[in-house]
């Protein structure tokens, strides 16, 4: 245990806080191993020599710590995220019970009735893309999925996309397709998602594309709760 230290670090793109091992810190940048969270978890607790092959995120140092200080947070914050994850499948109750609900159209018309949501496979998702190139299938769905509703845009991204997608699936993509994954900005979804986030929220693009972003990036670590 001797010589390890633990440095607690900001990810600028995410505005998040994390404790890792010091030797994942190059400069201004962390690696980080696209790992489920239970195995991240025991990644950081046991100094997992880092790969150059993780993806890696600018940062910045907040503190050095030993392993006892550090340990205590991130137990901490194991806690913390597994309640995310408990309010995570409430939203998604919540979200269900608003949808039966707030159907704007028939039974027959509704995009949300039309699929068996969430989409965890490419052929689903050709399906879903296939239905919504038609215009008047798509500008039907952009109110209903608006009324998913949030209490800002983030939340209401989080909210649609956790309604959408599984997190298994959704880890195959980042947004402009960047480490070898889908381009997620391609899809007919993602348009559907910037209008509804328009309509429900008044939000610009640029605003809902980061928001689709963050929760992309982070969708590796979810799958595994």
């Amino acid at each position: 245990m001797s010589g390890r230290t633990w440095t607690v670090v900001k990810f600028v793109e995410e505005d998040t806080v994390e404790a890792v091992p010091t030797t994942w810190l190059v400069g201004n940048l962390c690696y980080w191993p696209p790992y489920p969270r239970e195995k991240l978890v025991t990644a950081i607790k046991n100094f997992e020599a880092p790969n150059t092959h993780w993806p890696s995120h600018k940062m910045e140092i907040f503190r050095n710590g030993t392993f006892d200080d550090e340990i205590k947070r991130i137990k901490k914050q194991y806690v913390f995220l597994t309640n995310i994850m408990a309010d995570m499948k409430t939203d998604l109750t919540e979200i269900k019970s608003t949808l039966s609900t707030k159907v704007l159209h028939s039974a027959e018309e509704s995009f949300f009735l039309k699929f068996s949501f969430p989409i965890n496979d490419e052929a689903t998702l050709e399906t879903v893309e296939s239905y919504l190139i038609i215009d008047e299938n798509f500008q039907n769905a952009v109110p209903e999925l608006a009324n998913i509703g949030g209490h800002n845009v983030y939340d209401f991204v989080k909210r649609a996309m956790t309604f959408l997608v599984t997190n298994k699936f959704a880890s195959k993509y980042s947004f402009l397709g960047r480490k070898q994954k889908g381009s997620f900005s391609i899809l007919k979804l993602s348009e559907l998602l910037i209008k509804a986030a328009n309509h429900s929220k008044k939000a610009d693009r640029k605003e809902v594309e980061e928001a689709i972003s963050k929760w992309l990036r982070r969708a590796n670590e979810r799958k595994g709760q």
